[in-house]
């Protein structure tokens, strides 16, 4: 059995009062750095019945990479049911791969009080029933009456975010390097000097991954790109003047997507999240550290890929989800600090962290809330700011943001919207366009944003839209090719 999900619950059990009625939710977590398409299923245990479980919703859903769910699960106890303790539980199941891809969720007691007598009473639905028609009447011609304005129509009702952000790096002025898994789970792979390289098509490097790749570069002319393969391990591909033959073995079992950070010339620390949910961690500093293969255990549990972030030599500073829903945080300056345990941030996030640093003792940590609201938290010599809780940017939104810096004292934050469009905020000694306001940059995406600065006013956007194609925006004193529109860059991911 794999574990491709996880499972928690709001309480440990559950009371139903004399209607007999009740309900409890739970959220549910893609715990791979790939979407799945995963079935919930109501399970009674012991003398529970079926007939009185269900699911408020679909039962059959899309869960993005490392995304969370809330699942409500509704109990109606029909009168007459003896008064006792009984007990449930929620399965999510794969719906490729039922048989090894599932999870069990917690037991939960079901406590079923006794059953009021019911009792004779004026018939209220007559009245109920003729306001609701007089409702409806009013509703409906309210909407066929002619308006001034546009009538907005997701297609197929809902935007389903199921692929995996691509990757992308700069290792130099007009120079940009994207990567992504294609539908072979193979990497696939275009650059752009002054065009795009090469134009049609993607080139393609090879290997079998099941996670979307990261990639970093320590200077000129270098990329160092990481995935995980269908044997959980990670694997290595570098660029240096061209590729180096093959995929790299380094070792490790991973359930989450790699991250990596290069603080400096010939530097690099990866880090990805275990089948034991904790954090693992291995550097490339003239040779792999602990070893080839081995990786450094650096403790946790967590519900999603991290987000690490360097503001100087020697420094390395951590961000990741934990099973409470809280942010936690680790950093590196010579030692690992907290040097056990990770140091708590508190609030409650549904989607993995971004984290930017625009100079010195800077950070800059983003992550989405239980309504899908945009939070940030920044660490500056003074401490933490706001010193308690988060500070509300607020959005609503599908998919994890993507955020950068060019610049000291300036972020762009990019964000997917519950319409599936590109959002944008900025900071340049304020919010803009507002603290709780954020720019439309158009599109129809079906994945996270990414996003890469290579040099002072200038930002490269991409996501992948409906066709499963990589779409790209840039910004160079303004948005090319316009405000809306996005440029096609073909691929299939």
């Amino acid at each position: 059995m794999n574990r491709v999900f996880a499972i928690t619950a709001a309480s440990e059990r559950i009371s139903v009062g004399g209607d007999g009625r009740g309900e409890i939710t739970f959220t549910v977590t893609n715990s791979t750095a790939r979407p799945l398409r995963g079935q919930l299923r109501v399970r009674p245990l012991g003398l529970t019945k079926g007939e009185w479980l269900s699911v408020a919703g679909e039962i059959e859903r899309v869960f993005s990479p490392n995304a969370t769910q809330q699942v409500v699960v509704k109990v109606v106890t029909p009168p007459g049911t003896p008064a006792g303790k009984y007990q449930f539980r929620i399965d999510a199941i794969s719906v490729i791969n039922p048989d090894d891809d599932f999870t069990e969720g917690p037991t939960i007691d079901l406590e079923v009080k006794p059953t009021e007598a019911s009792k004779k009473a004026f018939p209220w639905w007559i009245i109920a029933a003729a306001a609701v028609a007089v409702i409806l009447v009013v509703w409906l011609t309210w909407w066929l009456w002619p308006k001034g304005g546009t009538k907005v129509v997701i297609e197929d009702n809902f935007v389903q975010i199921d692929r995996a952000a691509p990757a992308v790096a700069s290792w130099g002025p007009n120079r940009l390097d994207i990567f992504g898994v294609g539908l072979d789970k193979a990497a696939h792979h275009k650059a752009w000097a002054n065009g795009w390289y090469p134009s049609p098509g993607w080139e393609p490097l090879g290997g079998s991954f099941t996670s979307q790749f990261a990639v970093a570069s320590w200077g000129l002319n270098r990329l160092n790109i990481f995935g995980v393969g269908l044997d959980k391990a990670m694997y290595h591909k570098a660029w240096a003047n061209g590729w180096q033959v093959g995929w790299e073995n380094i070792g490790g079992q991973f359930s989450s997507q790699p991250v990596v950070a290069s603080w400096g010339p010939e530097r690099l620390d990866i880090f990805g999240i275990g089948l034991d949910r904790g954090l693992w961690h291995k550097a490339w500093d003239n040779g792999w550290h602990p070893s080839q293969i081995a990786w450094e255990p650096l403790g946790g549990e967590f519900i999603s890929a991290p987000a690490v972030v360097s503001w100087g030599p020697g420094r390395l500073d951590i961000f990741g989800v934990g099973l409470n829903k809280a942010m936690f945080h680790k950093a590196w300056a010579n030692a690992w600090y907290p040097q056990q345990g990770w140091g708590s941030l508190g609030g409650a996030f549904t989607s993995p962290p971004a984290a930017v640093s625009w100079g010195r003792e800077r950070l800059d940590v983003f992550a989405l809330g239980l309504g899908g609201e945009m939070w940030h938290k920044a660490w500056a010599p003074s401490g933490w700011i706001p010193s308690e809780g988060w500070e509300p940017l607020g959005g609503k939104f599908l998919a994890p943001p993507a955020v950068v810096s060019w610049g000291p004292g300036r972020i762009d934050i990019f964000a997917i919207g519950i319409d599936g469009a590109m959002y944008h905020k900025a900071w340049d000694n304020g919010w803009h366009p507002s603290p709780d306001k954020w720019e439309s940059l158009g599109g129809r995406f079906t994945s996270p944003p990414a996003v890469v600065a290579w040099g002072r006013e200038r930002l490269d956007i991409f996501g992948i839209g409906k066709d499963f194609g990589v779409l790209h925006k840039a910004w160079a004193q303004g948005w090319h090719p316009s405000q809306t529109e996005w440029e096609p860059l073909g691929g299939g991911f």
